[in-house]
């Protein structure tokens, strides 16, 4: 799976027609507003249950890295350690 993960609607709404225009044997794409994963619950949540399955990660975070800095940090931590590209 590649968990894309944009901070504005626009990213996520953008994703139905980028999917559709994918391989069909293309991995599945995920996405989730990073806005939801702000609180250490959630941000727990998501690494405990769609983390073990992405094979990439990319999150794109506008304002910069201190928006979200720390869930920047501990999801580098948790895909460097899974050997997932983020």
């Amino acid at each position: 799976m590649f968990l894309l993960l944009p901070s504005a609607d626009p990213g996520l709404q953008a994703l139905p027609a980028a999917v559709r225009r994918l391989p069909d044997d293309f991995t599945s794409v995920r996405a989730r507003n990073v806005n939801e994963l702000q609180n250490a619950e959630a941000l727990n949540r998501f690494i405990a249950d769609d983390l073990p399955d992405a094979r990439a990660v990319v999150v794109r975070v506008l304002g910069g890295r201190p928006y979200f800095a720390d869930g920047f940090e501990r999801l580098s931590r948790e895909c460097k350690s899974r050997g997932i590209p983020f």
